[in-house]
């Protein structure tokens, strides 16, 4: 079994789950789900990023959200935007084709309400949870050598829900809400915790984080 087979059953395996969400929830997106290419695979370092969650992703079968992460093409259309310009940068400086990266979010699923759009509220984030706990399992899958989640302190109780065992560890010169190491033993040794990069630019912070990457790069 190739690892998109791995990680298509394994969305099989939740899809009712989540889609219950979605009836009872008519602002849940459908979650982000993973295509993954063999370019990945072949790359000199499997690099996995991790965001919060996604902006109005939409809805669809398992197989249309399949077919809707390949056609987004790791934001090819939003290239200019802080997110994706910044991994543009990492991936750079690891030797990697922005192109062969895997791209998921620490909460699967985003959530519509009026006028307002993003983070689910609480109780329906711990269902969506709950319904979905496929994070730790496509990490597994994809064996990457770097992980990092741009997903901001404000997201650490998230973060270590879904993966349980996770410690945050102070990385010299850095404030550890900027800047922090997680330690999981189903994570690699180089997995780090950053403000999404949308902060990171507007808070002058961008360079000191690209700075840290290029220290890493070639340990």
């Amino acid at each position: 079994m190739n690892k998109q087979r791995e990680l298509r059953s394994l969305y099989k395996k939740h899809w009712p789950a989540i889609d219950n969400c979605m009836k009872k929830y008519p602002g849940l997106s459908a979650p982000t789900v993973i295509d993954i290419s063999d370019a990945y695979f072949n790359s000199p370092k499997r690099l996995m990023i991790i965001g919060q969650q996604t902006y109005d992703w939409g809805t669809g079968t398992l197989d249309f959200m399949l077919k809707d992460y390949g056609d987004f093409n790791f934001g090819e259309r939003y290239y200019s935007t802080p997110f994706w310009n910044v991994i543009s940068k990492v991936a750079k400086i690891l030797g990697v084709d922005r192109y062969a990266i895997a791209w998921t979010n620490l909460v699967k699923c985003d959530y519509k309400c009026d006028s307002k759009k993003g983070r689910p509220p609480k109780k329906i984030e711990v269902e969506v949870q709950e319904a979905f706990p496929v994070l730790a399992d496509e990490i597994s899958i994809l064996a990457p050598d770097i992980i990092i989640f741009f997903t901001g302190p404000q997201y650490d109780d998230r973060l270590k829900k879904s993966l349980p065992g996770s410690t945050f560890e102070k990385v010299r010169n850095y404030d550890p809400r900027q800047l922090a190491k997680i330690s999981n033993p189903n994570l690699p040794a180089k997995s780090i915790r950053t403000y999404h990069p949308n902060y990171l630019r507007r808070s002058g912070k961008e360079n000191d984080f690209l700075k840290y990457i290029k220290r890493i790069s070639n340990d």
